[in-house]
């Protein structure tokens, strides 16, 4: 009975560890996309080419742990990788926009004419 409760208690540290790993691979993901600030930094920055690559890890973790994850971690993966992967086409459109779009000159402000 002992060596059940310890390979029980070894599956849920994997579990917790794999979850663990699949919610900060996407935190990442949702960071490289400027939806959050990374920590250090005074504002958000998008590196699209760092958040598809991170999205790329984590379907490759889901095809390596394919058969070996629980039935809750199956769902927070196919979940996490759904909403990245729309946000990530968001974002990419967004970026691709404004790179169309042509830049506004900076108006300069009119000050009052005091001398009247």
């Amino acid at each position: 009975m002992e060596k059940n409760n310890k390979t029980e208690q070894h599956q849920q540290k994997s579990a917790d560890s794999l979850t663990n790993l699949i919610w900060s691979l996407s935190a990442a993901a949702l960071t490289y996309m400027g939806k959050t600030i990374a920590p250090g930094s005074a504002k958000a920055e998008i590196k699209l080419p760092f958040a598809k690559e991170t999205i790329a890890t984590l379907d490759m973790l889901k095809t390596k742990t394919a058969g070996n994850r629980t039935p809750e971690e199956t769902k927070i993966l196919d979940e996490l990788l759904y909403e990245l992967k729309l946000a990530y086409v968001k974002t990419e459109e967004k970026v691709n926009k404004a790179k169309k779009e042509p830049k506004k000159p900076a108006q300069k402000e009119k000050k009052p004419d005091t001398n009247k």
